[in-house]
């Protein structure tokens, strides 16, 4: 039992534990919580005064300070007579709540506001038990145990079939696959899609070489144009240079003709 469980069945209850001659005190309630909830042996036959001398090796017996501060579930131990016994819930070291019975004198289970000083607090019996630590870890598993079961119900409704694990099972394994196969598809689309940028890379590459090459080829036309030129120029030159070769060529012959004749004439009609 936890503590919680313990204080929402015994709050404004009266308890009486075995060990105790008088009836409904603070330390039959003490003992109950002893009994159910550390899971030690009552102390039986003890004012709450007398407590921390008959508690044993299972507690740790702590004395208040001033900046002493109870753990919640330690037993605080007040001075007089008989003193007073009860269950630590909260607090600091000015101010507490605890769990007590007969405080005031007659009243059942409840939870009280404290001091440390009116009346004096002597100390605090810390249990030495760890079933509170695993109670504290029970709690936990029954919490995720329910959380995880609400999951369950939340898929099985989601899936829309009835809260039968088999079932439950074959339907989500029938999501993961088609998951699965949703991923493998979106992995080859985005593969495919890769290539199909390294193709749109490669192809720019060689639009931009072939608009080098126009640019080449321009330029190669323009020079081819000029060269051209410069052929046509050369070629109109070689023949006006033939021309006036040819004419050179008449002039020689004529020239020649006109010595052989001037030669004719001289030597027919001027040496005779």
């Amino acid at each position: 039992m936890t503590l919680t469980e313990f204080l929402s069945i015994l709050n404004g209850e009266y308890k009486e534990t075995a060990g105790t001659s008088a009836k409904n005190q603070c330390v039959d309630l003490a003992n109950a919580y002893i009994k159910y909830v550390l899971g030690l042996p009552i102390i039986e036959w003890a004012n709450a005064v007398d407590f921390p001398s008959k508690a044993g090796d299972n507690y740790e017996w702590i004395v208040n300070t001033p900046n002493g501060v109870p753990k919640e579930g330690d037993l605080v131990i007040w001075g007089g007579t008989y003193g007073h016994i009860a269950i630590f819930l909260e607090g600091d070291n000015t101010r507490f709540t605890s769990f007590d019975e007969n405080y005031p004198t007659g009243s059942p289970c409840h939870i009280q506001e404290h001091t440390y000083l009116s009346p004096k607090v002597l100390g605090w019996l810390h249990p030495r038990v760890v079933l509170s630590d695993m109670q504290v870890q029970l709690d936990q598993l029954r919490t995720e145990r329910d959380t995880n079961w609400n999951y369950f119900t939340a898929v099985c409704e989601a899936l829309k079939v009835g809260a039968n694990v088999n079932i439950a099972v074959a339907e989500a394994t029938k999501l993961i696959t088609n998951e699965q196969t949703v991923l493998d598809q979106a992995r080859q689309l985005a593969e495919v899609q890769k290539q199909a940028q390294d193709l749109q890379a490669q192809l720019a590459l060689k639009e931009q070489a072939i608009t080098d090459i126009g640019a080449q080829v321009a330029t190669l036309t323009v020079e081819v144009g000029k060269a051209q030129q410069t052929i046509d120029t050369l070629t109109q030159q070689n023949k006006d240079d033939q021309l006036e070769l040819e004419a050179l060529r008449k002039a020689a012959e004529i020239s020649q003709g006109l010595k052989g004749f001037r030669k004719w004439v001289f030597d027919t009609f001027i040496r005779n």
